[in-house]
């Protein structure tokens, strides 16, 4: 049971790890000073929160994961259809950018959390 733990841990505080560093220097990081602060602290925060999420609820983060993937397809699929429908051209390629790595991810991980909070569940929800 407790390497089980101490597997879980590693796994997601490495995902939790490149996670972060990857949103930190899309989103927030501009130069030198700011680069080395979210390497050296807010990455590893970030790992730590995924370590700890991975090991304590493993069931969870495992249906997170897998629903959080597949969200992220059906709304990078759902904006190719509405794209392909309503003949939006985007030749500088701006929109499919930012459908692919913010829109998507985002809504991704909506829809990971919504179905980890579901189906996550131990017990049935009836009542009593």
């Amino acid at each position: 049971m407790h390497l089980r733990t101490v597997f879980m841990f590693t796994a997601g505080g490495v995902v939790g790890y490149f996670i972060c560093l990857y949103y930190v220097d899309l989103l927030w990081a501009a130069d030198a000073t700011s680069d080395l602060v979210a390497t050296f602290i807010v990455a590893p925060a970030g790992a730590l929160i995924f370590g700890l999420l991975s090991a304590f609820f493993a069931r969870s983060v495992a249906i997170f994961a897998a629903s959080t993937v597949i969200g992220y397809f059906v709304v990078l699929f759902a904006w190719i259809g509405y794209a392909a429908v309503f003949d939006i051209g985007d030749r500088e390629g701006g929109n499919g950018m930012a459908i692919m790595f913010i829109v998507a991810p985002v809504g991704g991980a909506m829809i990971g959390l919504i179905a980890a909070g579901l189906l996550s569940r131990r017990t049935p929800l009836t009542v009593p």
